[in-house]
């Protein structure tokens, strides 16, 4: 099933924009962590543009990290 144009909009909205890297400074390879069960459309958006990043499906609440720079790797 292909997403349709609303769903991604709203997909972009929440995950599409996320801060330069606070290492390198790149702000095109920086991924948003999603923590849980994603649902299948956020899963195609994974498959297809790569834009968020799946972190399994608990999140330790003492752990602050949003996001992953895929360049140099390093999570804020």
């Amino acid at each position: 099933m292909a997403l349709d144009a609303k769903t991604k909009a709203a997909l972009d909205k929440s995950y599409g924009n996320p801060p330069k890297c606070q290492k390198c400074g790149n702000n095109t390879n920086v991924v948003t962590l999603v923590h849980g069960k994603p649902s299948s459309d956020l899963l195609e958006y994974y498959q297809k543009y790569g834009k968020v990043k799946l972190a399994g499906c608990r999140r330790d609440p003492k752990n602050k990290v949003k996001y992953e720079c895929t360049q140099c790797s390093a999570k804020f």
